[in-house]
């Protein structure tokens, strides 16, 4: 964040004395799209697992659950089809600096997918879903006159979004073992809006639009009938971002040092038990996030359970970490490290009727968690299943 007020500064003062440039280069990464705003951008849209603690490495899952483990695809149909739509509460966040600045969430935050079981072995489909967004509303700023009298207002902000197509390849090798890859497309893109003080009725806008190909690995391995070991491999990868800003009919270009996406692991264990319809899942979850001096790696674990009630209605509970992965010996923090520890408690149903599967779930981390961050997920999906 210190980053971001020291850029925001620079620019107002680039834009206010009328200084252009034609490229501008930086010697840091471009801080918006940096691992460390996942604490809110991350939608967490897999419906399927949202009730259980947001597990599933190790179960078998729907066209949803592929976000967790491309190796977890399991379809009894021919063809399904998946819409899924969350909601996240609005944040206040950095009241030390001010009373305005607010972490939104960015509409539309959705997941559409369908998948399509060729034969036993062989399964495949495709997903759309907003996996990070955020909208950092910087609150208004006003322009005086000689007088002290407002002449004008703006608000500045920034919108992030990060979507994805997924086409996942499934293959079951034995009944022991099942294969799987995410091939990942991604769009990322940020709108940088900001008033130019001083200057009534001027802002600034910077815009990133860029793609990029991703591979996620996975495999389940069921050692007995009850218990199964799930495991996924994201690779590193890296961009250097380039922002172009225009202001009045007057643009330059911000070169940025290169951006990592970190590398991310995930082990999962699941365990269903032979005389009760009861399974338990643990997930661990790893992200190579110190690649950012500024952070430091996640080591998160998530639980749940779920109960199968009859038929036709599936009950869900579980819960998670959210650890504080801030680096408090490399930067100096508005917020204390550790104030955005969070432990998330989640509750979930799925519904079956028919030819279709209604799911909604909460996960919330305003019961356990004490630091400065607390945070709601709404999630809710409706399934249809062509026999």
């Amino acid at each position: 964040m210190r980053l971001l007020l020291l850029t925001t500064s620079f620019l107002m003062i680039l834009l206010d004395s009328g200084i252009y440039c034609q490229v501008y280069q930086t010697d840091e990464p471009e801080s918006h799209f940096s691992s460390f705003w996942d604490f809110y951008s991350d939608n967490r849209l897999s419906t399927i697992a949202s009730g259980r603690g947001y597990t599933g490495i190790a179960k078998l899952n729907d066209i949803s659950g592929i976000i967790l483990n491309p190796a977890s695809l399991e379809i009894q149909e021919k063809f399904q089809l998946h819409l899924g739509y969350i909601y996240k509460n609005t944040i206040p966040w950095l009241k030390e600096l001010a009373n305005d600045i607010y972490l939104r969430q960015l509409h539309p935050t959705i997941l559409v997918g369908a998948s399509l079981r060729v034969n036993r072995s062989f399964q495949t489909g495709i997903l759309f879903y907003t996996n990070n967004s955020y909208k950092l509303d910087l609150g208004k700023s006003y322009t005086y006159d000689e007088y002290g009298n407002v002449v004008d207002s703006f608000n500045s902000y920034d919108d992030l979004r990060i979507s994805s197509y997924l086409i996942p390849i499934n293959f079951r090798y034995s009944d022991m073992i099942t294969l799987g890859i995410n091939v990942i497309y991604s769009i990322y893109s940020l709108k940088d809006v900001l008033g130019v003080v001083g200057i009534p009725g001027n802002t600034a806008t910077g815009k990133v639009n860029f793609s990029k190909f991703r591979f996620k690995l996975g495999v389940l391995i069921f050692p007995s009938e009850n218990f199964a070991i799930g495991l996924t491999f994201l690779p590193e990868t890296k961009e250097t971002i380039t922002k172009k800003w225009r202001n009045s009919g007057e643009s330059f270009e911000e070169k940025f040092e290169p951006n990592i996406f970190p590398a991310k692991v995930g082990i999962g264990f699941c365990y269903k038990l032979s005389s009760f319809p009861i399974s338990f899942s643990l997930d661990y979850n790893y992200s190579d996030d110190s690649r950012d001096y500024r952070l430091i790696d996640r080591r998160d674990f998530n639980f749940g359970l779920e109960y199968n009630i009859s038929g036709s209605l599936n009950l869900k509970s579980g819960i998670f970490t959210q650890w504080d992965y801030r680096n408090g010996s490399t930067v100096e923090w508005i917020d204390r490290v550790g104030d955005y520890n969070q432990i998330f408690t989640t509750l979930g149903a799925s519904y079956h009727l028919r030819l279709f599967t209604l799911d909604l779930s909460i996960m919330d981390s305003h019961l356990l968690s004490n630091g400065k961050i607390k945070q709601t997920y709404i999630n809710s999906g409706l399934t249809y299943h062509y026999r």
